[in-house]
C-alpha cells in the first residue's frame, strides 16, 4: 500500500524540513545579506512568537550561511542558559566543530597549550584530544574563558569571512552577547554578518526585548543599521500554498482551509501539526501515486495545538512516554546519564528513546550527545501535564536526589 509506505516519509518531511511561505520579502533579504556582499554592518532582528516559524527561517538563514562563508557560528537560547557562563558561545563552537571536523583540528591544533586545557572540558569533540600539561590549569572563570575564546576567534576570523546567528538571541546568557559583541569590528580580511531572531508574542514585547539584546552589545548598538522583521500570521493565500507544496500541488476543499486557518489563527507550527494529526489519522491519503486531501472536512481539524501534540506522543509508545514525562521533570536540560538512573532502564534503551523523540521532533540535540533540550516550550509543559499529583509528588523528590548526586560528581 503506497500510502502506507509514504505516510512516515511524508510526516518527517512535514515536521522536521516544511516548506516556508508567506514570507519571501524576508527570504530574499536573507539570501542578499548572507550573500557575502552586502553590508556587514546591517544587523537584522526577526521578531515572532511561538510557532510562528521564526526558528524556521533562521535554520534557512543557516544553511544560507554555511554555503558562502567560511564558518557559520550558530547559538541557540534557551532559558537555563541564563545563568551558564558562556554557554550560548561555547554551544555555537561545538556546533561548528562537529559538522566541521577540519575547522575544530586547525582552531585546536592553533591554540595555545594554556587556552587548549581552558576549553577542552566545555567542548565534547575535544574530549579525547591530547594536550601536554607543562603548566597548571587555569581556572575558568570569566575573564580567563573570554581570553581563550578571543584567541579562538582570531584563528577562525583568519579563515576568512563569517557569520554570527543567534536564535532566541533573548535567552542567550548575556556574556555570551557581550563576547560576539567583542567580535564586531569589520575588516577587509574578515567580516562576520550578524542576524538575530527575538522570541515575542508582540512588537510591544520584541522592542523592550531588542533593548535589553543591545544593552549587552553596546558594539552593535552604536555602529550598526538594525533591520526588524514582524512575522505576521499566514493568509488563507499562505495556507492554500503550504498545503500545495507539502502536497505535490493537491489542496484542501475550500471551507477546510478556512477552517484551518481560522483555528489556527495563522499559526505555522499549528498548521503543520494539524496536517501530520490528518495525515496520521487517514483523513489524507495516497491514492495510487497522487495524494487524496478531499476527504477533510471543517469538523476534523483540530483546535487546540497541545491536543495535537499529546496526540502525536502517544503514538510513541508507553515506555518512550513514560521516559519523556520524567525528562520534564529534570529541567529544560535532558542529561540521558540523570535520566538513565530516574527510570532505571538501561542507558543504551533511554539514549534509544530519546534519539526517536528527536526524530520526532520533541527534543533536540545539543554540542554534548548526551544531553537534549524540549523543541519548544509547550513540549515540556505537555509532558509534565500527563502526569498526576501523586506522580509528581514522588517522581520530584526522585529528581531532586539525582541532581544532588550528579551536582556532587558521584
Amino acid at each position: 500500500n503506497k500510502g502506507k509506505l509514504l505516510t512516515p516519509s511524508k510526516l518527517d518531511s512535514i515536521l522536521s524540513y516544511p516548506h516556508i511561505v508567506g514570507r519571501d520579502d524576508t527570504i530574499q533579504f536573507l539570501d542578499k545579506h548572507l550573500s557575502g556582499k552586502e553590508n556587514p554592518m546591517v544587523f537584522p532582528v526577526f521578531f515572532g512568537g511561538d510557532g510562528t516559524g521564526k526558528s524556521r527561517l533562521m535554520e534557512h538563514a543557516r544553511e544560507t550561511a554555511q554555503q558562502n562563508f567560511a564558518f557559520t557560528l550558530f547559538a541557540k537560547g534557551y532559558p537555563f542558559w541564563q545563568t551558564d557562563m558562556y554557554n550560548g558561545v561555547l554551544s555555537a563552537l561545538g556546533i561548528l566543530f562537529e559538522q566541521e571536523p577540519s575547522i575544530s583540528d586547525e582552531v585546536f591544533s592553533k591554540l595555545e597549550d594554556r587556552y587548549k586545557l581552558i576549553l577542552k572540558p566545555h567542548i565534547s569533540l575535544w574530549d579525547t584530544k591530547e594536550v601536554a600539561e607543562t603548566e597548571e590549569v587555569a581556572k575558568s572563570d570569566r575573564m580567563t574563558l573570554f581570553e581563550a575564546l578571543t584567541e579562538a576567534f582570531i584563528i577562525l576570523r583568519e579563515m576568512g569571512d563569517g557569520a554570527v546567528l543567534l536564535d532566541d538571541a533573548d535567552q542567550i546568557d548575556q556574556p555570551s552577547l557581550q563576547f560576539f559583541d567583542s567580535q564586531y569590528e569589520q575588516t577587509e580580511e574578515s567580516k562576520l554578518f550578524f542576524l538575530s531572531s527575538i522570541n515575542s508574542p508582540d512588537l510591544i514585547t520584541g522592542e523592550d526585548k531588542l533593548l535589553f539584546l543591545l544593552h549587552s552589545m553596546p558594539e552593535a548598538a552604536a555602529n550598526s543599521d538594525i533591520q526588524k522583521f514582524q512575522l505576521e500570521p499566514l493568509s488563507l493565500e499562505h495556507v492554500h500554498e503550504l498545503v500545495a507544496r507539502q502536497f505535490d500541488g493537491k489542496t484542501l476543499p475550500a471551507e477546510s482551509e478556512v477552517a484551518l486557518l481560522h483555528n489556527s489563527d495563522g499559526n505555522p507550527q499549528f498548521i503543520l501539526e494539524a496536517l501530520s494529526f490528518l495525515l496520521i489519522e487517514g483523513k489524507i491519503e495516497a491514492v495510487g501515486n497522487e495524494w487524496d486531501l478531499s476527504l477533510v472536512k471543517p469538523e476534523d481539524i483540530p483546535e487546540s495545538l497541545s491536543e495535537m501534540i499529546k496526540e502525536r506522543l502517544m503514538h510513541m509508545g508507553e515506555e518512550a512516554v513514560n521516559v519523556l514525562k520524567m525528562a520534564s521533570l529534570l529541567g529544560d536540560k535532558i542529561n540521558a546519564h540523570q535520566l538513565t538512573e530516574m527510570t532505571e532502564l538501561k542507558h543504551q534503551q533511554v539514549v534509544d528513546i530519546l534519539h526517536h523523540a528527536q526524530r520526532q521532533l520533541f527534543i533536540e540535540e545539543t554540542p554534548n550527545p548526551e544531553e537534549f533540550v524540549f523543541a519548544h516550550r509547550m513540549d515540556r509543559s505537555i509532558f509534565y501535564s500527563l502526569m498526576n499529583e501523586d506522580e509528581r509528588h514522588q517522581l520530584h523528590a526522585r529528581a531532586a536526589e539525582i541532581e544532588q548526586k550528579f551536582s556532587a560528581g558521584s
